[in-house]
């Protein structure tokens, strides 16, 4: 199965988003409690610290990829999966995306911004 598209961008949305966190680790004071989690009535029920909200997704999303690239070649029907390469690149190119683009939002909200 070719994962190289996968990989390609993953990593891309990896190193963007830890560019993102880096660009605004200095702007975030040290004791921050940023917002993290909110209900479904949109108040919000987790902070975390500047670290956390900071390096989770980025680390979570370089998890993920690598996961997703070493799955396959633990199933023992590879032969299934190789038949679904091309949404196996697209759903996890879109959980990163969605990770990403729910650490811009945690981002903005620790730098003030709604």
């Amino acid at each position: 199965m070719n994962l190289r598209p996968m990989l390609t961008v993953n990593s891309l949305l990896v190193l963007g988003m830890t560019a993102i966190s880096a660009w605004a680790w200095n702007q975030v004071p040290d004791g921050a409690q940023i917002p993290v989690h909110w209900n479904v009535e949109g108040d919000i029920d987790r902070f975390a610290s500047k670290a956390e909200a900071l390096v989770f997704f980025p680390a979570l999303m370089l998890l993920i990829t690598a996961m997703m690239w070493a799955l396959p070649r633990f199933d023992p029907r590879r032969a299934n999966l190789e038949a679904s390469g091309k949404f196996w690149n697209a759903a996890t190119i879109l959980i990163v995306l969605l990770l990403a683009y729910l650490h811009v939002l945690i981002t903005m909200g620790a730098l003030g911004q709604p």
